[in-house]
């Protein structure tokens, strides 16, 4: 690559888990499993959508291909080689040799191949956010055809260390994928470490950089944009396989969660990134190439191919589209009949059925049999959760187990009640929903903090009779336990009565959403919580501009904390403090637990979470979570502490002044890095 940039960002390298790097073995998906598949075997020229194999376009404005091979017309070009016994497809983009040749100047070369054309716009529409897989098997090439670099006619020999690439264009690569509907794109590169200041010497393959919540075009290592660099450290001139899922990111970090699995592994590698708003074709499409005028680069690609749909590499050969579904909670019991999908190439299906998901020859319900589809004789008992598995027998013997699917059929009663019976954390602002027995029509609601009146559907329990499955008590105290139950109403005055659930309520410190983005009315989150603004540690509170405090990753409600941790300077620990005026009596209604949620990220530097409690007389006690890499943690993580760990620290419960929320070793400081936490709802709970 011929610039460089003298800007430094923060670099994430996650290591791949091999030390060899011989070309590995195929992913088990023939050819025709994919939605399309370029093989690589022809690099044939062509305007529209007919070039390579007949089905690509390189009329695009991150291409000026001249249709030549490397070596016979502009310097670079597009071609098809034989090595080994493998013919791949080979591009050169040698930088910009303009005015001479003019262009077509190979500067740039891309081909994109139309995803809408082959499985249509709805599904292609949404490809990256309901989710496609992809695989390709590529490498920067070192020997054979290649031309020397030019850049405006000055010329350089090609490097013998090779020529990658980074991220262009809004989030354009090597291997991309893009979605019409919100104009996204995800992109793939093998880069190497001379490719650019931002990969800090790191090799392998990069991506979009991790850069917020939604769609943007700052997501290049091309250009000083902002956002987290990402790197699969391995040596990108040896032949590597990818497998790579992409889907919208559950966890909030980002726009979209990929997993990449590589040469044969069924361990992804997981990253979070930012869809890029670059395009070269109006509707979805995948494209590969090396599509950047500031850039050099060559590329071998041996194939590249998609399906949409989330699969794992071994996932094509397992039984899928389960009926009744996998997680159904009220298939009829009355119907014990399955059906599904056959995995790829299987003739002959044997089915297991159970009450636990560990399933054994015992639970062998069908034995090998062609028919996708299966009658159970015995029938299904109501309200019972049963556990499934179908294996896929191939021609010539193979088998494929299956996963395990559950379901759980509609009892003849209300059932599954939510929050779940004897449940001690629960909201006082809850509303209660449960799941319909088998005919129901209406459903009469009992509610009280009274068994008996419950138990005996006494009036003074009685809330009515409704046909919605949720209800909303109101005026529920914290630290307090109630009854319900459900009665259903079947046709022709039938009632069936349900049984009688409990759930007992917490009393809640600080949920997070009462701050606001006025910090002139005193209800700002840093105006309430004190940080090391005042405090001197290196915690700051909320964000300087707003919103405040945090809107997209939260456990509950609409709000959380951020808290960003600098641990690298003195006093080496970082604190967050909640003063309580006047004091609180903790103990009050019976409360015996404290408990919050904490999320990290995996880009944090690791150092120990504390929750510390100081009361009146000045007694203080930190207690630290026991997961040293919890602040590392992307999962929003329960943190139950009993009061007992610091009532036996000499903390008297009853009359706490202070909650210290920190990062760092506060009886111990010493340097341990930096990041931000997530904070969200604190609250005390009786001992469970």
């Amino acid at each position: 690559m011929m610039y460089r940039k003298s800007v430094l960002f923060t670099v994430v390298v996650l290591t791949a888990m091999f030390s060899s790097y011989a070309l590995a073995s195929v992913y088990p998906a023939p050819a025709n499993w994919w939605a399309h598949m370029y093989e690589g075997k022809k690099a044939s020229p062509g305007g529209a959508f007919s070039a390579l194999d007949g089905t690509w376009s390189h009329d695009n404005g991150s291409d000026a291909w001249d249709e030549s091979e490397i070596g016979q017309g502009a310097p670079g070009g597009a071609m098809a080689l034989e090595e080994d016994g493998t013919t791949f497809l080979r591009m050169q983009d040698c930088g910009d040799p303009r005015p001479n040749p003019a262009d077509p100047s190979n500067r740039k070369i891309m081909f994109g191949h139309s995803i809408t054309g082959d499985v249509g716009g709805d599904v292609a529409g949404t490809v990256l956010d309901t989710g496609v897989t992809i695989s390709f098997r590529a490498r920067i090439p070192t020997s054979g055809p290649l031309d020397d670099l030019n850049d405006g006619g000055s010329k350089t020999p090609y490097p013998v260390e090779g020529d990658g690439y980074v991220p262009h264009d809004g989030g354009k690569d090597n291997f991309n994928v893009r979605q019409s509907n919100g104009d996204k794109v995800i992109s793939f590169a093998l880069c190497l470490a001379a490719d650019d200041d931002e990969l800090e010497g790191r090799s392998g393959l990069t991506m979009n950089k991790l850069n917020g919540t939604t769609v943007t075009g700052d997501v290049d290592i091309q250009g000083d944009e902002p956002g987290t660099v990402q790197v699969l450290e391995f040596d990108p001139t040896q032949w590597h396989e990818f497998w790579i899922t992409i889907q919208a990111d559950p966890t909030g970090s980002g726009t979209h969660m990929v997993q990449i699995y590589m040469d044969g592994s069924l361990e992804p590698d997981v990253f979070y990134v930012t869809a890029g708003n670059g395009d070269d074709y109006s509707d979805s499409y995948i494209a590969m190439g090396v599509g950047a005028t500031p850039q050099s680069g060559a590329l071998d690609i041996d194939f590249f191919g998609y399906q949409p749909g989330i699969y794992a590499p071994d996932g094509v050969f397992k039984a899928g589209s389960p009926s009744p579904a996998d997680g159904e909670m009220a298939a009829p019991a009355s119907v014990p009949l399955f059906r599904w999908s056959a995995g790829l190439n299987g003739v002959l299906h044997k089915l297991y059925l159970g009450t636990s998901p560990e399933l054994t020859e015992e639970n062998l319900a069908m034995p090998s049999m062609p028919a996708m589809v299966y009658y159970h004789p015995p029938g299904l008992e109501a309200g019972q959760t049963y556990y499934w598995r179908v294996d896929e027998i191939q021609a010539d013997g193979t088998v494929t187990e299956g996963d395990v699917w559950s379901f759980m059929t509609q009892a003849l009663t209300a059932y599954y009640p939510t929050p779940a019976d004897g449940a001690m954390d629960v909201s006082a602002a809850a509303t209660l929903t449960w799941l319909p027995g088998y005919g129901a029509v209406t459903h009469q609601v009992y509610f009280s903090d009274a068994f008996a009146d419950v138990n005996e559907a006494a009036a003074a329990a009685d809330k009515g009779i409704q046909e919605e499955t949720a209800f909303t008590p109101e005026d529920l105290e914290g630290l307090a336990t109630y009854y319900w139950r459900v009665d259903e109403q079947l046709a022709g005055g039938v009632v069936k009565a349900g049984p009688v659930w409990s759930f007992t309520t917490i009393g809640s410190i600080d949920d997070f959403e009462s701050y606001l983005d006025d910090f002139e009315t005193g209800d700002a989150i840093w105006e309430v919580w004190i940080d090391g603004l005042t405090n001197g540690t290196g915690a700051i509170v909320g964000n300087f501009d707003p919103p405040f405090a945090e809107t997209t990753i939260v456990h509950g409600g609409l709000q959380s904390m951020p808290v960003d941790y600098n641990n690298i300077v003195e006093p080496f620990y970082s604190e967050a403090e909640l003063p309580l005026a006047p004091s609180q009596d903790w103990t009050a209604g019976g409360a015996g637990v404290l408990v919050l949620f904490v999320r990290g990220n995996s880009t944090n530097d690791a150092a120990p979470v504390y929750v510390a409690l100081e009361d009146t007389s000045g007694n203080v006690h930190a207690v630290t979570h026991p997961d040293p890499a919890l602040a590392t943690s992307r999962d929003w993580v329960r943190w139950p502490i009993p009061f007992s760990e610091f009532a036996d620290a000499g903390v008297n419960m009853a009359r706490i002044k202070t909650l210290y929320i920190g990062v760092g070793d506060r009886e111990n400081p010493q340097a341990d890095g930096t990041g931000r936490i997530y904070i969200d709802d604190i609250s005390l709970m009786k001992s469970e």
